[in-house]
């Protein structure tokens, strides 16, 4: 029984100073001070346009801790420090902006490209702890961890660097500013704020051929069919982020019916010119911005949109009173206007 008892006190005693010889710390040093410091920075990465044709978006960033930072560790071991990620495998962060109708998850993955740092047995200062880790954002809302943003902007916790090995994303999130384990942080300020779709179009000036009044009497009008392109911006993966509608108007209605047009510029007489649309439907104009003109293109929220995008716009002749026809120009002009919703 003696035996065995001795046993037992050797195979604790073992473990004792085992436990003593592992033991090692690390104190934070700024300008060569020993201090409670946890080394920290913040990095800026704005969004606006990081998803405009596709749904994931990769960057390079370094934890820029200051040059200043340095720690003193002692052990008769090596001591390990080790880098975290912060989000693990997503951490998603709700970002909401009600005056453009936005409210979009977006999930965030920090990747370190280094585990851990080992310094030297013995007692004295190592720095050189800054590393460089990926950061991918991908539309959506994955893994269990999220968040909401204040708004479009969102202060991430991306990187960490510790004593313990076993500091889980959840975990620092809250204590990484407030335990002495952790030696050093990297928050990123995430701007979250896409442009609305909008679109415009250009400036442009339609000819048509010359007619004889004989042929107008006749019927013919010597129309023509001209592609108009539509310029859209603020997209999300190629598509709208809210619904938009195309409208025309004029200052130079001369009908009730709101068909035909011309200006004062016009050197002819009783003739004016008339749009129509692809089914050759006469167009019906407002003289101003009114939802009672035709619409003449839209897209839905959520379309696609190609960078060719138009419609097609066709004008011609129409002759309004022909006891008073005299030949001459045509002239008028209408205006695009666009709504959205």
């Amino acid at each position: 029984m003696k035996a065995d008892t001795s046993l037992k006190l050797a195979f604790l005693l073992m473990i004792s100073v085992w436990a003593v010889r592992t033991q090692a710390s690390c104190t934070t040093l700024r300008n060569g001070v020993s201090n409670d410091y946890i080394a920290n920075s913040v990095s800026y990465l704005n969004l606006k346009k990081a998803f405009i044709s596709s749904a994931e978006y990769t960057t390079q960033l370094n934890t820029n801790w200051a040059s200043d930072f340095s720690l003193l560790c002692s052990g008769i071991f090596p001591v390990t420090l080790y880098y975290h990620s912060a989000t693990g495998s997503g951490f998603a962060v709700e970002f909401i902006d009600k005056s453009k109708g936005l409210d979009q998850w977006i999930t965030f993955i920090a990747t370190p490209q280094q585990s851990s740092v080992v310094n030297s047995p013995g007692t004295h200062v190592f720095s050189g702890k800054n590393i460089d880790y990926r950061l991918t954002a991908k539309l959506g809302k994955s893994g269990e961890d999220f968040t909401q943003a204040n708004g479009n902007r969102y202060q991430l916790l991306t990187v960490a660097l510790s004593d313990y090995d076993k500091h889980t994303p959840a975990w620092l999130r809250s204590y990484y500013n407030k335990d002495t384990g952790v030696k050093g942080y990297a928050l990123l300020d995430v701007t979250y704020d896409p442009d609305a779709t909008t679109c415009t179009i250009d400036n442009q000036t339609f000819v048509l051929p010359a007619i004889t009044l004989g042929r107008l009497q006749r019927g013919e009008t010597a129309s023509s069919v001209y592609p108009v392109a539509v310029n859209c911006q603020g997209v999300i993966l190629e598509k709208t982020t809210r619904s938009v509608t195309a409208r025309l108007y004029s200052n130079d209605l001369i009908d009730g019916g709101s068909y035909i047009i011309r200006n004062q510029s016009s050197t002819s007489a009783g003739v004016g010119f008339q749009l129509f649309n692809d089914k050759n439907d006469p167009l019906i104009f407002s003289s101003s911005e009114d939802r009672n003109a035709t619409v003449i293109w839209r897209k839905e929220q959520n379309s696609a949109i190609t960078g060719d995008e138009q419609f097609l716009l066709g004008a011609r002749y129409k002759l309004y009173d022909e006891k008073k026809f005299k030949p001459g120009t045509v002239t008028g002009t209408v205006i695009a206007w666009f709504e959205y919703d």
